[in-house]
C-alpha cells in the first residue's frame, strides 16, 4: 500500500561540485517488496538564503499538488508500459552495482526496455499478451542484433514484468503471460545473426605483441594466460588476494563474473605465472599490482632515453586510475598488435588459448577446472579432489 512520503524540509546551504547549493531531501513511499524508502533531493544553485527560501516555497506548492513530484515511482491508476520501463530502469541502476559502480547490465536493461517501449509505450502495462511478446521478438529478429542478444533482451523484459508483479503494479497473470514467450532458436531466427565464437589466439602472435608492450603489461598478459583468467580478474590482482604459502599460489579475485551466484573463484598460479608476477608484487597489500602509471612512466623514460619528445607528460599520470580495467587493457593490446604487424586479438582470447592447451594435455575436465567452470557455492567451496587437481595442473603447466 502506498503511503504519503515525508515532506521536504527547508533547504540547507552546502557545497555541490564546487558550487554553492541549497538542498532539501525527502523520502518516497516504501517499496512493497523490500520496505526500503528511496531518497530524493531538490537543489538550487548560486542564490542567497532569501532567494533560496522563495524558490523553495514556490516549488513546495507544486510538490504538494503533484504526486509524481512526491515520488516518481508512484503508480498511476493504470500504469502504461512506458511507465513500467522507467521504474524498472531506476531499479536496475541501483540493483546492478558491483564495487560501487554500475555494471554493464544497467545498459543492457535500458536497451531492452527501449525496444519494448518503442512498440508499446502508451499501452496499459496489464494489457500485454503473449502475442504482443511474439511480435516484439519478431521485430528484434534482424541483422542489427545477434540471436543471443535478442534472447537476453527477452529475458530482461520477463524479469521486468515479474518485478512489477511482485510489487503489485500489474496482476500476476500478466507476468505469467509475458514469461511464456520462447527464446529465439537458431531454426526460428531469420534475420538475427549468430554471435562470433571467441577463438584462441596463436601464441606466436602473443609473443610478437608483448615485445611492443611495457614490462608491466607483458607480465599482465602472461600471468592472465598461465592462470586462465578473465581480463578483469587479472587486472584487479592485489598482493593481499594471493596466498603464497605453497609451491602453487592461490589467487581469490575480490570480484568476479559469477559471484552473484554464490560461487567462489579460485585461480592456481604455477611456476611460470609466479615468475612473471613476482617482480611486480606490492608491499601495499590492497594496492592493484598492475598499475597503468608504471607503464606510462616506462614510456616516458623510453622517450627520454632515445631523445624523443615525450608523447605523454608525467602530469598525465595523475588523471588515470590505479589499475587497468578490461577496456584499457584491451586497447593497449590492440595498439601493440598494430605495432607488431599481427592481426588484432583481445585479452579474452588468452583464456581460450589456455583452455585449449590444458584440454589437449589434460582433458576437458581439467580445462573446466582451470577456467573456473566447476560448481562451487558458499557452503561447499571446492571439493578436496578438485582443488588437488587444480593445483597439480598449475604445477605442471602454469
Amino acid at each position: 500500500m502506498w503511503t504519503m512520503p515525508s515532506t521536504p524540509p527547508p533547504p540547507r546551504a552546502g557545497d555541490h561540485n564546487g558550487r554553492l547549493c541549497w538542498t532539501t531531501r525527502w523520502y518516497g513511499d516504501p517499496d512493497p517488496a523490500t520496505g526500503r524508502r528511496p531518497q530524493y533531493a531538490q537543489r538550487w544553485y548560486d542564490v542567497d538564503r532569501a532567494q533560496a527560501m522563495r524558490l523553495y516555497a514556490r516549488w513546495l506548492d507544486r510538490w504538494q499538488a503533484d504526486p509524481d513530484m512526491q515520488d516518481r515511482r508512484r503508480a498511476p491508476e493504470r500504469p502504461t508500459v512506458g511507465w513500467l520501463c522507467e521504474r524498472y530502469n531506476d531499479h536496475a541502476a541501483s540493483y546492478y552495482v558491483k564495487g560501487g559502480k554500475q555494471t554493464s547490465q544497467v545498459y543492457n536493461v535500458r536497451s531492452a526496455l527501449e525496444r519494448l517501449a518503442g512498440h508499446y509505450s502508451e499501452r496499459p502495462a496489464d494489457s500485454l499478451t503473449l502475442r504482443d511478446m511474439v511480435t516484439l521478438r519478431g521485430a528484434m529478429d534482424s541483422p542489427a542484433l545477434s540471436r543471443r542478444t535478442v534472447n537476453d533482451y527477452l529475458g530482461i523484459v520477463r524479469r521486468a514484468y515479474q518485478w512489477a508483479a511482485e510489487r503489485g503494479m500489474i496482476p500476476a497473470e500478466v507476468a505469467r503471460e509475458v514469461r511464456q514467450v520462447r527464446n529465439l532458436s537458431s531454426r526460428d531466427a531469420s534475420g538475427a545473426r549468430e554471435s562470433d565464437r571467441i577463438l584462441p589466439v596463436a601464441l606466436a602472435d602473443v609473443e610478437a605483441t608483448v615485445e611492443h608492450l611495457p614490462p608491466i603489461l607483458r607480465a599482465l598478459v602472461w600471468v592472465q594466460y598461465h592462470g586462465g583468467m578473465r581480463p578483469g580478474e587479472a587486472c584487479q590482482m592485489r598482493t593481499g588476494d594471493i596466498e603464497q604459502a605453497g609451491e602453487v599460489w592461490l589467487y581469490r579475485p575480490g570480484s568476479h563474473k559469477t559471484e552473484h551466484h554464490g560461487r567462489e573463484r579460485l585461480v592456481a598460479l604455477g611456476p611460470r605465472a609466479q615468475e612473471w608476477l613476482t617482480p611486480w608484487l606490492r608491499l601495499e597489500l590492497d594496492a592493484p599490482i598492475f598499475d597503468p602509471r608504471l607503464a606510462m612512466r616506462w614510456r616516458y623514460d623510453q622517450c627520454k632515453t632515445h631523445r624523443r619528445r615525450p608523447v605523454e607528460q608525467p602530469k598525465t599520470a595523475r588523471r588515470i586510475g590505479r589499475a587497468y580495467n578490461a577496456g584499457s587493457y584491451r586497447l593497449a593490446v590492440v595498439r601493440a598488435c598494430k605495432d607488431a604487424g599481427v592481426s588484432a586479438w583481445h585479452p579474452n582470447q588468452l583464456r581460450h588459448a589456455r583452455a585449449t592447451e590444458v584440454r589437449r594435455q589434460r582433458g576437458l575436465e581439467a580445462a573446466q577446472l582451470v577456467l573456473g567452470h566447476a560448481a562451487a557455492d558458499v557452503t561447499q567451496i571446492y571439493a578436496e579432489r578438485d582443488l588437488a587437481a587444480l593445483v597439480e595442473i598449475a604445477r605442471a603447466t602454469g
